[in-house]
């Protein structure tokens, strides 16, 4: 599998058919690379057939962190539960916060707060080891206060 970087966005290349032709291969290089890149983007491809896979417009949005305003009854963990799926990622929302947060224990009302992406922090709450590490590193700060 090959990448490609054209105006910083990231295609997947990789095989799907064979072509027969040697003599129809420029052809349908050239065709396919005009559908692709109408740009008149220059590619330079090992193989002559080509599937293309882009990042959709929500993988994008989900890596930069957004912010949130601390509403009544709620806390980092339940921030960390509606937005990661799991109660212990609260740690990293405490970490991206650390300056506007003394105490995790208690965050005041109406306070802005980053939610940081799961990519930064690698969050899984479908993986042990994910929570494990939240877990860990939760314990380690609360140690400190």
């Amino acid at each position: 599998m090959n990448k490609l970087d054209t105006k910083n966005t990231t295609h997947v290349i990789e095989s799907t058919q064979h072509v027969p032709k040697e003599n129809d291969e420029l052809d349908y290089v050239d065709n396919l690379s005009s559908q692709i890149f109408p740009n008149d983007s220059i590619i330079s491809i090992d193989s002559i057939e080509v599937k293309i896979a882009t990042e959709t417009l929500s993988e994008k949005k989900e890596s930069k962190p957004k912010t949130v305003v601390l509403g009544m009854g709620k806390t980092l963990r339940l921030l960390a539960l509606d937005h990661y799926g799991h109660r212990e990622f609260w740690i990293y929302i405490y970490l991206e916060n650390r300056d506007k947060i003394n105490n995790p224990n208690n965050v005041p009302v109406g306070i802005e707060l980053v939610i940081p992406s799961k990519q930064k922090y690698d969050i899984n709450a479908n993986n042990p080891n994910s929570i494990k590490k939240a877990i860990e590193k939760g314990n380690e700060e609360l140690s400190r206060l």
